[in-house]
């Protein structure tokens, strides 16, 4: 049979161009994109909808972060060159980032090759651009050059004696820092007795060991610290550390490693030693408990004071040991302190309560611990101190006690009250504030006092405020603070007392603000009313005036009319001159009574005049001699001393009607069974002078007239003629001039006066 002919198949080029396994794409001559392979799409993170038809640089835009590479610039001259040329062009490894699936830049290195499709006419038809990722490579090219060179920068910066020790023929080489640390002179062929022979003959036998046995065992790790001998015969210490090259079957074939010269810490070592010593001497000799520890924190050294309290010696201390010591309310606080602060190289400070190893109770200590740094920086010691503050620490717990007690009664009282630190700043408001101000704590932090408080008074509160601060004197001021409930402003008074230490400085202020809303009304209702009464005084003072005046003319009139009918008149009825002298005392009564009312008057208005220095012995002579008539009919004996306060600050007039009223009193209320005394006495009592007047008359019953003593024709003896208005008239003068008046008096034994009169200011 013979074979059928095979039919043509019709390739799919387009199908078959976008599955090739290569990174393709081809572009009009325009440099628009007009097909793309799969494999394109995936490293690109593209889409056939982003690139079709579109400029291939409007499709890849550069990175703006790495326009340093010129990538656009350069990939577009190689595709104009391929036009240009019209031949293929090669970029071996161009950067060209490209946009990812998260929208942000991904670094990529690419190999492009483009290459010119020529149609029948001989014209570019198509660029076919085939493009390779290799960022792998590039990146791990760049990380060797950058390893090769911080390894030869290392190499050329290191003073470590370098050394390479083959184990299969002994021999060994060392880099330059063998002859410059030791002074050996260096060569190709040196044997490992170059290291072997000047190993200290001490540390030669251990050194050589230990290194065998890391050879040996299958290690891969050595190191050891020696003494190295030089040229010129002197010792260095040294710090040497190996790693051991094996074979695929494990066989050590050779042992690399470095040389460190420790001389100089080594040294710096001993001294520290030598310092720790006479540092603990120093420890062992301070008033407190002082321990050190090593830079992981453990506990190495404690002094006899810190052995004598915890009765746990340090060496060998474990953590369950401070358990033990510290109180189980401290514990979890102080060791993470102590391990933040060992962690961080900080200062470590904890106040914390031991147990104390004689009776078992806990005191409170003050622990501070600093780190010690060594020559490199590096913590190589911790020293730390326990300062007993139990007794601080208990006052400040009572301190406390006493604030809580403070607060929970400032909350309690219906004030606002506060509380502020030297410069004024408050540093603390009861609950009251927050509920009358509507303020809250935040508010009040950042803006004071000020929006409660009313706008015409801000000013004057803050100059007030800032000048008791300022003079450290006691702070007064009303003010008017707005209520939140009700929206408006009531009255406050708010005060303030500093509190001042044993040197007299100021170290709180403590205040108040109380309400005088209510207050306030009254005092102002008060002063309605003073007013007025003033003016209802003032008429009364007028009215008395004006009829003790119009009276006195008619009074006048009728007792010269009287005296005249006495002289021309005839009377027959035997009870007429009884009659006549009935009248007589009566006219005489209307007269004293109109004198006595425009004495009171004059009472009244003496309060304008000014003050004088009224001498009192004369003023005393004078008063005498007004009363001679009645002094000699009684045979009163006056005595007096103005010793001690020769003159009082009074008006003249005034004083005397005083003493006339007193003595005068004294004389008419005396006693039948014995010679009338009057004593007068002056002295100074607290801020007033003091005015003794005392007799030895009949005295007045004070519990039956004790609110009655100075009113108006108030009379406790009806005997004699008086008017009532005597005792009234002397407390009005006293009480006018800001004095005041206190009686003692007994039944049928006298009456002691005591006027209190106010020192005229200097």
């Amino acid at each position: 049979m013979e074979n059928a002919p095979a039919r043509p198949i019709e390739l799919d080029f387009k199908h078959l161009f976008q599955v090739l396994p290569g990174l393709y794409i081809i572009l009009s001559p325009a440099l628009h994109v007009l097909s793309v392979s799969d494999a394109y799409l995936q490293a690109t993170h593209s889409s056939r909808e982003k690139l079709i038809g579109h400029y291939v640089f409007d499709a890849f835009p550069e990175n703006p972060d790495a326009q340093e590479t010129m990538s656009m610039a350069t990939v577009e001259a190689s595709l104009r060159h391929v036009l240009t040329h019209r031949e293929p062009h090669l970029l071996p490894a161009q950067r060209y980032d490209v946009i990812s699936e998260r929208g942000n830049y991904e670094t990529r290195y690419w190999r492009l090759s483009s290459s010119p499709v020529f149609g029948e006419d001989g014209e570019i038809l198509y660029i076919i651009h085939e493009v390779r990722d290799v960022t792998g490579q590039v990146l791990a090219e760049q990380e060797r050059k950058e390893s090769t060179e911080r390894f030869q920068r290392i190499a050329m910066a290191t003073s470590d004696v370098i050394w390479d020790w083959n184990l299969r023929n002994d021999t060994i080489w060392w880099n330059d820092g063998y002859e410059a640390l030791f002074g050996f002179p260096n060569s190709a062929n040196l044997t490992i007795a170059s290291w072997t022979q000047h190993i200290h003959p001490e540390d030669a036998q251990r050194v050589r060991a230990s290194i065998h046995q890391a050879i040996d065992s299958g290690a891969s790790d050595w190191e050891d610290e020696y003494r190295f001998q030089c040229a010129d015969g002197s010792y260095k210490i040294v710090q040497d550390k190996g790693n051991v090259l094996r074979d695929d079957a494990g066989a050590p074939v050779r042992m690399v490693g470095a040389m460190l010269d420790i001389t100089a810490r080594w040294q710096h070592e001993q001294q520290l030693q030598a310092s720790l010593a006479w540092s603990r001497a120093l420890l062992e000799s301070l008033p407190l408990m002082t321990w050190t520890a090593l830079p992981d924190g453990t506990l190495d050294y404690g002094n006899q004071r810190w052995h004598d309290y915890t009765g746990i010696p340090i060496e060998g201390l474990h953590r369950e040991d401070i358990l033990r010591l510290l109180h189980p309310d401290d514990t979890a606080e102080t060791l993470s302190t102590w391990e933040k602060a060992i962690d961080s190289g900080s200062t470590f400070v904890s106040e914390c309560r031991w147990r104390s190893a004689a009776d078992g109770t806990y005191r409170w200590f003050l622990l501070r611990a600093v780190p010690i740094y060594d020559e490199v920086g590096k913590i190589s010691r911790w020293i730390g101190t326990q300062t007993d503050i139990e007794d601080q620490k208990q006052m400040l717990l009572a301190l406390r006690e006493s604030n809580q007690k403070f607060q929970f009664l400032a909350g309690s009282i219906p004030q606002i009250v506060w509380s502020a630190l030297p410069n004024g700043a408050t540093d603390y408001i009861n609950q009251r504030w927050y509920d009358y101000s509507g303020m809250s704590v935040q508010q009040t932090e950042d803006m004071g006092w000020l929006p409660a408080i009313h706008p015409d008074q801000r000013q004057a509160f803050v100059e007030s405020w800032r000048n008791s601060i300022t003079a450290g004197e006691p702070y007064y001021m009303e003010v008017l603070l707005r209520n939140i409930y009700t929206d408006n402003y009531r009255w406050h008074l708010a005060r303030a007392l500093p509190m001042r230490d044993a040197e007299g400085a100021i170290i709180k202020w403590f205040g108040t603000c109380t309400d005088i809303e209510d207050h306030k009304r009254a005092e102002e209702e008060l002063v309605e009313k003073n007013l007025e009464l003033e003016r209802i005084n003032h008429d009364l003072d007028s009215f008395v005036y004006a009829a003790s005046h119009d009276l006195k003319l008619p009074i006048v009139n009728m007792a010269g009319i009287f005296a005249e009918l006495m002289r021309i008149a005839v009377f027959r009825d035997p009870e007429a001159p009884k009659m006549m002298e009935m009248f007589d005392r009566s006219l005489q009564q209307i007269h004293n009574t109109i004198q006595d009312l425009s004495d009171v008057v004059k009472v009244q208005r003496v309060r304008a005049h000014k003050l004088e220095m009224v001498d009192l012995k004369p003023l005393t002579e004078d008063v005498q001699l007004s009363l001679q008539d009645l002094l000699q009919e009684t045979e009163a004996r006056i005595v007096t001393d103005f010793s001690l306060v020769p003159a009082l600050p009074f008006t003249k007039a005034s004083l005397k009607s005083i003493f006339f009223n007193l003595i005068s009193n004294a004389l008419k209320y005396r006693s039948a069974n014995r010679v009338p005394e009057i004593s007068l006495r002056t002295r100074l009592k607290g801020d007033y002078i003091e005015l003794e007047v005392k007799d030895n008359g009949l005295g007045i019953d004070l519990n039956k007239h004790q609110n009655k003593l100075f009113q108006m024709f108030k009379r406790f003896h009806n005997h004699v003629n008086g008017s009532g208005l005597g005792l009234y008239i002397v407390n009005r003068l006293l009480t006018n001039h800001g004095g005041y008046i206190n009686i003692e008096s007994t039944l049928d034994e006298g009456t002691t006066f005591y006027l209190y009169f106010k020192p005229k200011k200097s």
